[in-house]
């Protein structure tokens, strides 16, 4: 009797270890949408939606026909990002056959590769987990170019721009995710067969938990626009751009050294290994947008720019270039997003050099089928519609100030249903600039963000809102820098920002079937840390000053 429920734990063991792998079910592509660093004068204000300069091309094209000069206008912008995403996560209990049960912790183990367990089958990696997971993003040069052709009344543009970018952000820590299915495992056994009536104890100790897992994703969203501004009147203009988006990604997660030292009754010290993960998946694909733009220029002073995005359903191919995971891990469905063709999936496997081959077509036939949809060659990332605005005003001779806003309609952009944890999103800020001198000025500015993310609700299940990769946390900016004009056809503006996020965290429950319905409780936190610091250059060719007289109240006189 006693080897029949020694028998169903090792079941139990890899039935939790294959369906506790939810949370990365949709980390494929960043949700951030549209990066606001273009230019070193945003960079150096955060608040450009009323400009009349050349990086109107990007943030309120419109703008452009009313900029001071004519000719031939052009600018290149670069940035340098730093980004540090932090995250800690405490699995703290579970409900097992309608019966609490809440895991202690062993006395702390320094990390590493193997952690030694304090107690029997109890959060047998908790001592040895990073106490926190981290990932980091330098981009030493992410670049933007404007190019203007201005007349009297009128102006073309062409820009180029990163929408979004990680260049091999990397969890070296592993992730989170990947860390409580292991402990989940163990948990959900040691739950199962103490809370429900098992002839006699079971005595089970899991000495060592082998762990070794990574995560890194590789992204850039490269988009140009062409448009044109026109003004009817002296008070109104009107802009109409395209924009084409080039898309490129990839995410790999690998776990090695993946398995169990364990003290079994009747059985002795035992290795439960499960086959390593590893999976590779590319992402390419392009897509297009429209640009529309009013600006309102009622006296001299005031500057108002209204910016509208739209774009069109952007589905990018998916191509899966490696795909390996342990056969229940697999049969769960929750890594049917990285997978493109369904023959692809490993239908055979070993766990350890010394085991038998074992077929997984049983197992896949009992996968959920709200996961089928996942398996397939496409993937929809469409950018939502932004309406932006910008008010702009001369307070005095050489000091100007400016007020900005942006919302952001991602709950109503198809994302094969992501758009669902969304709400609407927005952003508002304020600049002020001061020319102390006719060449150089001073600026700084505010912004305030949130994306729009849901909050979790205490212990909401399956919750898929905010994750470890893509945490989504509201945040303040302040920036300053100074523009210098060292003689008439250049300007050079150099800027930096700081962002300060709001820390959040999730209280959710995870649901599994371990033989009985399970209810896993998990607490996360994130933080992030991020920078910038940008320098642009824009030269003024092949023209002169627009020649226009106003009165002493800045209103503009007839000719």
């Amino acid at each position: 009797m006693r080897m029949r429920w020694v028998t169903a734990w090792f079941l139990a063991v890899f039935i939790a270890a294959g369906t506790g792998f939810t949370a990365l079910a949709t980390e494929l592509n960043q949700e951030e949408g549209v990066m606001p660093l273009h230019s070193a004068e945003y960079t150096r204000t955060l608040n450009r939606f009323a400009s009349t300069d050349t990086d109107a091309a990007f943030y309120n094209p419109a703008g452009l026909a009313f900029m001071k000069r004519k000719g031939l206008h052009g600018q290149f912008s670069s940035n340098t990002l730093y980004v540090k995403r932090i995250s800690t996560q405490k699995y703290w209990g579970l409900y097992a056959n309608l019966t609490p049960y809440v895991p202690f912790a062993p006395v702390p183990i320094s990390g590493g590769i193997i952690a030694k367990l304090a107690d029997s089958y109890v959060n047998p990696l908790f001592g040895g987990l990073p106490k926190e997971y981290t990932a980091n993003i330098i981009a030493p040069c992410l670049p933007a170019v404007d190019v203007v052709y201005n007349g009297d009344n009128w102006a073309v543009y062409f820009d180029l721009h990163v929408t979004q970018a990680a260049p091999g952000l990397t969890f070296e820590q592993g992730l989170p995710v990947l860390d409580w299915g292991a402990l989940a495992t163990f948990e959900s056994a040691a739950a199962v067969f103490n809370n429900v009536a098992v002839p006699g104890p079971l005595d089970t100790e899991a000495n060592y938990i082998l762990r070794n897992n990574y995560a890194q994703r590789t992204e850039y969203y490269v988009a140009g626009t062409v448009g044109a501004s026109y003004a009817f009147i002296e008070q109104l203009a009107a802009a109409l751009g395209v924009r084409y988006i080039y898309a490129m990604g990839n995410q790999k997660i690998g776990v090695q050294n993946a398995g169990t030292v364990g003290q079994i009754e009747l059985l002795g010290e035992t290795i439960l290994q499960e086959s390593p993960w590893l999976i590779d998946t590319d992402l390419k694909g392009h897509g297009f947008g429209l640009i529309l733009g009013l600006h309102v220029k009622p006296i001299e002073i005031i500057d108002i720019g209204i910016k509208y995005e739209y774009y069109f359903p952007m589905v990018l191919d998916k191509h899966t270039k490696k795909f390996q995971a342990p056969g229940t891990i697999v049969s769960s469905g929750q890594l049917n997003i990285f997978l493109d063709e369904w023959w692809k999936l490993p239908w055979w496997e070993k766990k350890d050099p010394t085991s038998a081959w074992e077929t997984l077509d049983e197992n896949i036939g009992k996968m959920n089928a709200d996961t089928f949809k996942k398996v397939g060659k496409k993937l929809k990332v469409t950018y939502p519609q932004t309406l932006s605005m910008g008010f702009s005003i001369k307070i005095v001779e050489g000091l100007r100030a400016e007020t900005s806003g942006e919302v952001t309609f991602k709950p109503f952009v198809d994302l094969g249903g992501r758009q669902s944890k969304w709400n609407l999103g927005y952003k508002v800020g304020q600049c002020l600039e001061w020319f102390f001198v006719k060449q150089a000025a001073v600026s700084v500015g505010y912004l305030y963000n949130d994306f729009g993310i849901e909050k979790s609700r205490k212990h909401e299940v399956n919750y898929r809102g905010r994750n470890e990769v893509d945490p989504l946390l509201s945040s303040h900016s302040v920036a300053g820098g100074f523009k210098i004009l060292p003689i008439d056809w250049l300007d050079i503006d150099i800027g930096a920002m700081y962002m300060i996020f709001k820390k959040e965290k999730t209280d959710t429950a995870e649901f599994v079937t371990v033989q009985f319905p399970t209810l896993h409780f998990i607490r996360k936190k994130f933080d992030e840390r991020r920078w910038s610091v940008a320098i642009g250059l824009t030269a003024h060719l092949f023209g002169g000053d627009k020649l226009k007289k106003v009165d002493e109240y800045g209103i503009l006189l007839k000719k």
